[in-house]
């Protein structure tokens, strides 16, 4: 029955992701319809169309260079180095290449695509973590590229960014258009002022929830990886755990964070939905073996600073 349920799961988020992307295009492909008629609608779909086949690729090295990255070497981190090699291969991905943000807060994130993947931790992660949740996370981001998930937002990115160039275009064009309207010119509906406005908003809502859904499937992977749901949802609790912990040192009282507005699932969602994915005894592709002690060597001071 579980494992049913799960494989609805499945087709669901591949059927929501697929209707998020739809929905993005078709915000995109509105505001053209709106700026210029036919010929602007004709232009937004060929920028969809366009966008997915021959958009810009930045080079991972690239995107580690603006978040400080900094190469791990295997001799650094031979623990670490063999559980993400194991990983990889038990996915059927290229090997990242590790790498070591220097953040003050716990963090994971795989960037790239193809053999041009990596996968950037921070130190507080690795002092927070034992090895069997970090093994999770690992997992988890390497779920990220296996499923493609690294183009998808890449995507999602591109077309709620067009979105928003074309959004402003048309709000400076109705702005300018004032001088005529005082002259006797016919004035800009109030609809399509209200469209302009309110559309980079819903695209980037839609792109949140593609986020999330793609979130659940990274977990569902992960799982299926490593066999251990308990380790994944342990890391997840300690990582909620510091965050809570942190907000209570801001001078105000933050508000919780509508789930709409959120990148990632709330936490016991995702709990919840790793409870089940223990209850049906998930398997690793492939036999496990023997967990990895991972270990860092020590190196001298301010190599690993927050």
């Amino acid at each position: 029955m579980l494992e049913r349920r799960h494989h609805q799961r499945w087709l669901g988020s591949l059927l929501r992701s697929a209707a998020l992307l739809t929905g993005l295009g078709a915000v995109l492909a509105l505001l053209g319809w709106v700026l210029g008629g036919g010929l602007g609608l004709a232009l937004a779909l060929g920028a969809v169309g366009g966008l997915g086949l021959f958009g810009p690729r930045l080079p991972t090295a690239w995107l580690l260079r603006m978040q400080g990255a900094r190469p791990l070497a295997p001799a650094v981190a031979p623990g670490l180095h063999a559980e993400i090699a194991d990983l990889a291969q038990r996915a059927g991905v290229a090997r990242p290449t590790l790498h070591l943000i220097p953040a003050p807060v716990p963090n994971a994130f795989a960037t790239g695509q193809g053999s041009d993947v990596a996968i950037g931790v921070t130190p507080r992660l690795l002092r927070l973590l034992d090895r069997r949740e970090l093994r999770g996370v690992l997992a988890h981001e390497i779920s990220h590229v296996a499923g493609q998930d690294t183009t998808v937002m890449r995507y999602a990115g591109l077309i709620g960014g067009l979105t928003r160039l074309l959004s402003r275009l048309g709000l400076w064009l109705a702005l300018l258009q004032l001088p005529l309207v005082l002259l006797g010119a016919p004035p800009v509906p109030w609809t399509v002022v209200l469209l302009l406005w309110v559309a980079p908003a819903v695209s980037g809502a839609l792109g949140l929830a593609l986020s999330r859904t793609r979130e659940h499937e990274a977990d569902r992977n992960a799982v299926r990886l490593t066999g251990d749901a308990p380790g994944l949802a342990s890391a997840l609790v300690k990582l909620d755990v510091y965050e809570r912990q942190q907000r209570r040192w801001l001078p105000f009282r933050a508000p919780e964070m509508p789930g709409w507005l959120r990148s990632h699932p709330e936490t016991r969602e995702r709990i919840a939905r790793l409870g089940e994915l223990a209850d049906v005894g998930a398997r690793p592709r492939t036999r496990p073996r023997p967990p990895r002690v991972v270990r860092v060597v020590p190196r001298p001071p301010g190599f690993m600073r927050a």
